[in-house]
């Protein structure tokens, strides 16, 4: 029962991430679809994914 849950929401986790991860490619690459109170999006996603990034190569490091 437990582990049916936990994979459960580990799908959800997974997927909810990866539609995340759309979306801001798309807001990305297409600057005509940027709200007008976040003219910075590119840059504030491309701070994220640098992070994310970073954050990776520490947990990859031990």
């Amino acid at each position: 029962m437990y582990y049916t849950w936990l994979a459960r929401r580990n799908t959800i986790l997974l997927w909810c991430s990866v539609q995340a991860g759309f979306a801001t490619f798309v807001m990305t690459h297409n600057p005509n679809l940027h709200p007008k109170f976040m003219p910075n999006w590119s840059q504030f996603s491309y701070l994220q994914q640098q992070a994310l990034a970073a954050q990776r190569n520490l947990a990859g490091a031990h």
